[in-house]
């Protein structure tokens, strides 16, 4: 059972708030040096937009999470330029001036919104590390916690002013809610799992994908109840139906009970989707047997909420148009144009360290073994579970389901969709860790030799640390972390692209190599990825337009390439989008993302050469 001294507890909480601080402040140092990615643009002014204006600056995704990153922009008086032409039409423009051309210098709205990203991952890896020891014991919330806190992809993505974070968060929250009400059921606690789902989805609308994860733990208790398993009684019919009925008025409550017609949405026509949106329109209208422009005036309750839902299953059904016309998702050296289904396998292979993949897989292997030996009498008591029994249903079925659902759709551009999974692998890696430790414990006290038990506790807390310093190697880098297997940060554009790789971090590295080096009749030209451009940050290159070959140009040239766009095909570009550089190798790389390519003599090396 877990510890309740006095010494477990200072032990643990001593230890927590060390990996709190540590990973805390490895994400603020690495945020730093980042430049703001592609979505942070839109996410950044967007809380602090319709608290101001009561306008919605981008639609697409729920505003609570949004209130959250605006929070110090409010108390600092960052402005919301209520008067932006873009605002409510296209966040692209808006969203770089609110940045870039505010009242406050652009570091500190980014920094001030990164913060509380960073407070919320902290927050996070607090949760489990408390779930798990109380559960498990110290050893086990402690090992949870330092799996958590130094994930490269939770170091990376965790202190951006994006949703990932804040919808892993809530999953893992609305998870152990559930399993606190079906341990013992009661008003309070329902309410709470009420309360807990409704905010996930206010957060980000996949956050419904809670719902059959719950559902599914709910049918493995009603098979252990036939089996003669004693668990309590199931969740209400009701208690679901209020739980998503709530979530639905929480969410249009937060965007201020908004009713709206289509016709009063500048974006209609603006979005990525506009002609086909447009088109559908029309068809319904005419199924309907009324005017289109009738349909367009109507009032529609909970228009931007309706509209967000519905954008974003298009994206995951029809990802056609992210970057190119017919734009092509890639995997491994291939192209796809619908995706790829092992897709977030090869991303935990690659953007996972070494030493966690090994530590899974060894405590994985050693629990399938255990479980074969163990007698069935044995089978449920084996764990403290409570009144619910073992607990595998809801460090499984929630995430798996997860899981299973981002690798169906055919949206292949980043291991961070996934980022909800992994809170479960680090209480998975506690409680197999915190086991091995127990063992040694128990041999200990029992006067027998410990070196049986020692070996795997140590190999366990070898691997954690191995875990730590692999992550730390790859500081600031954790966007673009790749492990050895994939050949490390270099090697990894060989394997995946978009924000597992490139998305607009690196144009602070951009902007000093192109200062250094742009000059006394050096021709620069830069195409890069993302919502922020070079000229944002007065970098001495000019941008790159279709068509135009850099090194046309009389004299020495440098021609910067962000990775996303070396990397894209489409049908309308199946060769890529720079024929000239055909045959050509990067002379070297700036950041972690930004291929250059020379004539006329190389310049130094600033940030690394590909080899």
């Amino acid at each position: 059972m877990p510890e309740n001294d006095t010494e477990s507890t200072r032990t643990f909480i001593g230890g927590l708030v060390a990996l709190v601080v540590a990973g805390g402040l490895t994400m603020m140092l690495a945020q730093t040096g980042l430049t703001p990615v592609n979505d942070e643009l839109a996410n950044l002014p967007a809380g602090v937009a319709l608290v101001a204006t009561g306008q919605q600056s981008d639609p697409t995704h729920p505003p609570l999470a949004r209130y959250w990153m605006g929070l110090p922009l409010l108390v600092m008086g960052v402005s919301a330029m209520p008067d932006h032409p873009a605002l409510g039409a296209d966040w692209h423009p808006y969203g770089r001036d609110f940045l870039f051309r505010n009242n406050a210098d652009w570091r500190s709205i980014l920094f001030a919104g990164r913060a509380m990203g960073i407070l919320a991952s902290m927050g996070l890896v607090v949760l489990v590390a408390a779930w798990v020891r109380r559960r498990y014991g110290t050893f086990a919330g402690l090992a949870s916690a330092t799996f958590l806190a130094f994930e490269p992809t939770l170091l990376g993505h965790g202190a951006l002013t994006t949703l990932d974070l804040a919808l892993t968060l809530t999953f893992v929250g609305v998870t152990l809610l559930h399993l606190r009400y079906r341990e013992a059921p009661s008003t309070g606690r329902a309410f709470a799992l009420i309360l807990g789902l409704a905010a996930a989805v206010m957060v980000k609308f996949s956050a419904l994908l809670l719902i059959p994860g719950l559902l599914a733990i709910e049918a493995v208790l009603a098979f252990r109840r036939k089996r003669g398993v004693p668990v309590p009684p199931g969740v209400r019919l009701r208690v679901l139906v209020a739980a998503l009925a709530v979530a639905v008025v929480a969410s249009w409550a937060a965007y201020g009970f908004e009713v709206r017609s289509l016709a009063q949405d500048p974006q209609i026509t603006a979005v990525r989707e506009a002609e086909r949106i447009q088109a559908g329109i029309a068809k319904v209208a005419d199924r309907m047997g009324i005017q289109a422009d009738t349909l367009m005036n109507a009032p529609i309750p909970g228009y931007s909420l309706i509209k967000g839902l519905g954008l974003q299953v298009f994206h995951a059904a029809n990802q056609d148009a992210w970057e190119d016309a017919d734009f092509y998702q890639y995997l491994n050296g291939a192209y796809n144009r619908n995706g790829f289904r092992d897709y977030y396998l090869w991303t935990f292979l690659f953007k996972s360290t070494l030493p966690s993949l090994v530590l899974m897989a060894g405590l994985a292997a050693a629990w399938l073994t255990l479980r074969r030996r163990r007698a069935p009498s044995d089978s449920r008591t084996a764990s403290p579970a409570g009144p619910v029994g073992s607990l595998w249903p809801w460090i499984v079925l929630p995430a798996g389901i997860y899981f299973l659902a981002c690798s169906a759709q055919t949206i292949n551009i980043g291991h961070r969709y996934v980022l909800p999974v992994i809170p479960f692998l680090a209480i998975g890696v506690g409680i197999g860790a915190g086991r091995l430790w127990r063992q040694l414990v128990t041999a200990r006290a029992q006067g027998r030799p410990v070196w049986k038990a020692a070996i795997p506790a140590g190999v366990a807390t070898a691997l954690l640390t191995a875990h730590v310093l692999a992550s730390l190697s790859a500081f600031p880098h954790y966007i673009a972390y790749f492990n050895r297997l994939a050949g490390g940060i270099d090697g990894g554009i060989a394997h995946l692209s978009d924000s597992n790789l490139d998305w607009g971090q690196d144009l602070g590295f951009l902007d000093t190599d192109a200062r250094a080096h742009c000059r006394d009749g050096r021709h620069c030209v830069a195409a890069v990825f993302g919502t922020a451009r070079p000229e944002d940050f007065g970098t001495p290159v000019v941008p790159w337009a279709k068509g135009m070959d850099p090194f046309a140009h009389d004299g020495p040239a440098t021609f910067y390439v962000s990775a996303n766009r070396w990397l894209l095909r489409s049908r309308a570009h199946p060769d890529g989008l720079f024929p000239f550089l055909a045959g050509r190798t990067p002379d070297r790389r700036v950041g972690a993302s930004i291929l250059v390519f020379e004539s006329g003599g190389r310049t130094p090396t600033v940030e690394g050469v590909l080899e």
